[in-house]
């Protein structure tokens, strides 16, 4: 430990002197400073799995978006990445308070838990708007919520039935990364509509604008509703003792 902090100490002051010759992109010094900062075994792996250049972009508050070319759908899987000003169990609360997502989700109109499959295990029975020239979309999702650890917990998601989608399955962790979360969110969508390659553009854009929303909601409610923070960590500190909680 002591060597590597040296060896980051001797980097950080070459890249400094780099960067007054013109020669060091500017993301170098605060990124090495931040290093020097934290324990390295501290540091999410979703973190670390982004370059210096997105990780600095990152901790400024941008959403980072990767895709990937998949065989099993003409739409690619896609990789969000996210900063979010409160902690994980927070920000999963919030995220997987499933009834409650239909007030503020871009497009949903619909979201009602129907089935607990286990307690931490639930159907939630979505409709949401789609982009003409189709109306609107019905599907239910099974989705799971975890706990790595209490700085770690995670949600994945599998399509129980859809009018319009042959499957979709993904996964959002919430990782604590010094005084935030370090949100991950990666989903695969196989559509079933003639209409799939012209809105692969559709996808993307609506993806994105919704995962926006979604980070700027869930920090208004840890910042300006302490009630809903109350009443949503609640739940999923229920559900991991083992409670239905859409049973009581």
């Amino acid at each position: 430990m002591i060597m590597k902090r040296k060896f980051l100490t001797n980097l950080k002051k070459y890249i400094q002197f780099a960067n007054k010759q013109g020669y060091a992109p500017a993301w170098c010094v605060p990124f090495i400073s931040l290093l020097l900062t934290t324990n390295v075994s501290a540091i999410p792996a979703s973190f670390l799995e982004l370059s210096p250049a997105e990780r600095h972009l990152l901790l400024k508050g941008e959403l980072i978006i990767k895709t990937k070319e998949i065989k099993e759908s003409i739409w690619p899987q896609v990789t969000l990445y996210g900063k979010i000003n409160t902690d994980p169990l927070l920000a999963l609360s919030v995220y997987a308070a499933y009834d409650y997502q239909k007030n503020y989700v871009p497009a949903v109109i619909k979201s009602d838990p129907i089935k607990h499959v286990s307690p931490t295990d639930v159907h939630v029975s979505y409709e949401r708007d789609l982009p003409w020239p189709l109306t609107s979309t019905k599907y239910t999702t099974g989705n799971v919520v975890s706990k790595q650890s209490d700085d770690a917990y995670s949600i994945n998601w599998y399509l129980v039935n859809s009018d319009s989608i042959a499957d979709t399955k993904g996964v959002a962790s919430f990782n604590r990364y010094q005084n935030f979360t370090i949100f991950k969110y990666t989903t695969m969508i196989v559509p079933n509509t003639v209409f799939a390659p012209l809105l692969k553009n559709n996808m993307l854009t609506d993806l994105r604008q919704s995962m926006t929303k979604i980070i700027s909601h869930i920090e208004t409610v840890a910042v300006n509703s302490p009630e809903l923070v109350t009443t949503f960590k609640e739940k999923i500190i229920k559900a991991l003792k083992g409670i239905k909680v859409y049973e009581e």
